[in-house]
C-alpha cells in the first residue's frame, strides 16, 4: 500500500494540488460506490434537497438507501470533493504548505435513524477487504468533550481504499462521517466547499 501525497512507489512526495485533485475525483467515484453499498446494508440514509423559488429556505429530507425508489435515488445530493479554496487554506494553515499531508479531498456522509445502525455500518466497513480504516474519531463517546465541536456529534472515519481500481492512482484517504439520529440537523450538510 502507498501513502496519500506520495507516488505509488512511496518514494517521492506529491507537491501538486492539481495532481491530488485528479486522483481525488477518481477515488470519490470509488468511495461513492462503497458508501452506497454500506448504507444499503446498514439502513443508512442520504439527503434529498428540495429547493423552493424565491427567498424561501430549502428543505432537507433523508431517504433510506435500502428502501429508496429509483426516483428518490436520482434526487440524492451526495457530497463533492473538498473545495480547492478550502484545501489550499488547510495546506497553508495546518501543513505549512506541504500538499502531501492533505488527506480528506474525497468524502461522503451517511446519516442514520438509529445508533445501532451506525454500529452495524462500522462492522460492515471493518469487514470490507477493499478498504483499510486508518483513523476513527468517535464524537459519540460519552467522554468526548462536545464543547470542542459546538455540540456536534458523529463518528468520522479516515480510510484508504485498497481495491485494484484505487491502486491505479495515488491513495487518497476519504473521510466518512456517520451521523447519529436527530443530530444530522446540526451539520451544515452542504457548505461552501
Amino acid at each position: 500500500a502507498h501513502t496519500l501525497g506520495y507516488y505509488p512507489d512511496g518514494q517521492k512526495p506529491v507537491t501538486s494540488l492539481t495532481e491530488l485533485y485528479v486522483a481525488a475525483e477518481y477515488v470519490q467515484m470509488l468511495l461513492l460506490d462503497k458508501v452506497k453499498e454500506w448504507a444499503y446494508a446498514s439502513m443508512g440514509c442520504f439527503p434529498i434537497i428540495s429547493s423552493t423559488s424565491g427567498c424561501e429556505a430549502r428543505s432537507v429530507e433523508f431517504v433510506r438507501w435500502d428502501t429508496a425508489t429509483e426516483a428518490e435515488r436520482a434526487q440524492v445530493k451526495f457530497a463533492r470533493t473538498k473545495n480547492p479554496e478550502r484545501a489550499i487554506e488547510k495546506v497553508m494553515r495546518s501543513y505549512s504548505g506541504d500538499v502531501s499531508r492533505l488527506t480528506d479531498l474525497a468524502r461522503q456522509t451517511i446519516v442514520f435513524e438509529e445508533i445501532d445502525s451506525i454500529m452495524n455500518c462500522l462492522m460492515i466497513i471493518g469487514q470490507d477487504d477493499s478498504v483499510k480504516v486508518l483513523k476513527v474519531k468517535n464524537r459519540l463517546d460519552p467522554d468526548y468533550d462536545s464543547l470542542k465541536s459546538a455540540g456536534y456529534r458523529d463518528v468520522s472515519i479516515l480510510l484508504r481504499i485498497d481495491s485494484e481500481e484505487a491502486c491505479s492512482v495515488r491513495n487518497i484517504r476519504p473521510s466518512l462521517p456517520l451521523i447519529p439520529p436527530c443530530l444530522h440537523k446540526l451539520e451544515p450538510l452542504f457548505d461552501a466547499d
